[in-house]
């Protein structure tokens, strides 16, 4: 068996496992700002509904 066999093969084991991280990376990183922005409402939300409520 070659070098371009075992490249080949490593490639083939490598590259779907390296394209889920690469896309679940891509996905955090779009989801962060929202994930921020929707904390950042929660919280504020709680704050003016205690403020309100005593």
């Amino acid at each position: 068996m070659g070098k371009g066999q075992d490249a080949a093969g490593f490639r083939a084991v490598f590259a779907p496992g390296a394209a889920a991280v690469e896309g679940v990376a891509a996905g955090v990183t779009a989801g962060l700002p929202a994930v921020t922005f929707l904390t950042t409402f929660f919280l504020q939300v709680l704050l003016v509904l205690e403020l309100e409520l005593f």
